[in-house]
């Protein structure tokens, strides 16, 4: 899989309102991204959220950009041939089949809900929030499959 490590360490905290919806530049738009640990203690070091620009592309990508940026978001993946991308640690750590973690990919809104496809096929949509969450399968139980018209 690839392996991406960040240099520097900076929390961006989305402001209140509609501004994260604004196109700034023509094409660009921001989205907000979060990496949360909803199983251990570590969440002090861990939680980090960062406010991206970007065009419309992979979430991947995006990824990739965001962890030269700050370190909190430095992660590795493994390519699935025909799949795509899967998510195997992010700040170093890492899912584990045999305790039943992964890294859950979800929209974040008025409702959570899990992505219905990967960080390789979903383009985000302007002033979207997107969460990577370290979590059980359990989540399965409770949260509902995004589901757009």
């Amino acid at each position: 899989g690839d392996e991406v490590t960040a240099r520097t360490g900076h929390d961006d905290h989305v402001p209140g309102g509609r501004q994260g919806q604004r196109t700034d530049v023509k094409g660009q738009f921001k989205i907000k991204y979060t990496v949360e640990n909803m199983l251990t203690n570590d969440d002090d070091e861990f939680s980090a959220s960062m406010l991206v620009r970007t065009t419309k592309r992979p979430f991947y990508d995006i990824m990739l950009d965001a962890a030269e940026k700050d370190d909190k978001f430095s992660f590795t993946s493994h390519d699935f041939p025909g799949m795509g991308q899967y998510i195997t640690s992010l700040n170093g750590l890492e899912a584990n089949t045999s305790q039943q973690t992964f890294w859950a990919f979800l929209h974040r809104g008025c409702y959570e809900c899990l992505m219905p496809v990967g960080v390789s096929s979903y383009v985000p949509s302007p002033g979207e929030h997107v969460v990577l969450s370290f979590d059980s399968y359990d989540i399965f139980n409770r949260l509902p499959n995004c589901i757009w018209p």
